[in-house]
């Protein structure tokens, strides 16, 4: 019948207009996916760098007001901050040989720990991967749904155990 035929038409647009809003929800979480990944590793980057160009104030002006360049306070004060600058980068080589010590400690008595306390390239390649894993959901994601049946596919018979 006539109503019938033109009600199945409704139909089959009503659900090709779902198909493709669902499509573009899915495309939409992806690219939040891909940016909030960008974003988190952006704000990592900044973070180093800002806590890598901070310099350090000295406590000798910090108040603001005007001092005697003569009084003896101010030299001893000058003193230790020239003492400290000397003995700092001394003191963070110990501490990093320390820390290396205690790393291969570590190792050798719990097994793959220190691994992780000390491989930081480890931890930034992962990084990357998932990061480039999230684009290749983005890209999936992105293809026509044909593409996406043959790459589901492959992936299945193709994939080792």
């Amino acid at each position: 019948t006539v109503h019938k035929e033109m009600l199945q038409h409704v139909l089959h647009k009503n659900v090709a207009h779902d198909e493709v809003r669902k499509e573009q929800l899915i495309n939409i979480q992806a690219t939040m996916v891909l940016q909030e990944v960008y974003m988190g590793w952006v704000k990592y980057q900044l973070h180093a760098k800002e806590n890598a160009s901070k310099k350090k104030l000295s406590k000798m002006f910090s108040d603001g007001m005007p001092k005697l360049l003569t009084n003896e306070s101010y030299h001893q004060a000058a003193d230790d901050i020239n003492k400290q600058a000397r003995t700092k980068p001394v003191e963070m080589e110990r501490n990093k040989t320390a820390m290396a010590r205690h790393a291969e400690e570590l190792a050798e008595n719990h097994g793959g720990i220190a691994e992780s306390v000390t491989d930081r390239i480890s931890v930034q390649r992962k990084i990357t991967e998932s990061s480039y894993s999230a684009y290749q959901v983005a890209h999936y994601l992105s293809d026509s749904s044909e593409s996406k049946r043959r790459y589901t596919s492959c992936r299945l018979n193709c994939s080792s155990p």
